[in-house]
């Protein structure tokens, strides 16, 4: 398993409207070391919990 934490920023081209959203991804290796699955949070509390990152 392999968690990254970021942020997601930008500004929409047409509408000026601005993006910080912090998020974090979970991703899960396979026996054959592919990644057979990926999770994205937008609550990177809940991310933490998923992983038992937090008490």
């Amino acid at each position: 398993m392999l968690t990254t934490f970021g942020r997601l920023s930008g500004r929409g081209r047409g509408s000026g409207v601005e993006l910080d959203q912090p998020y974090a991804m979970v991703m899960d290796f396979g026996a054959d070391h592919r990644i057979p699955r990926v999770r994205i949070y937008w609550q990177v509390d809940a991310a933490r919990k998923a992983v038992g990152l937090t008490d």
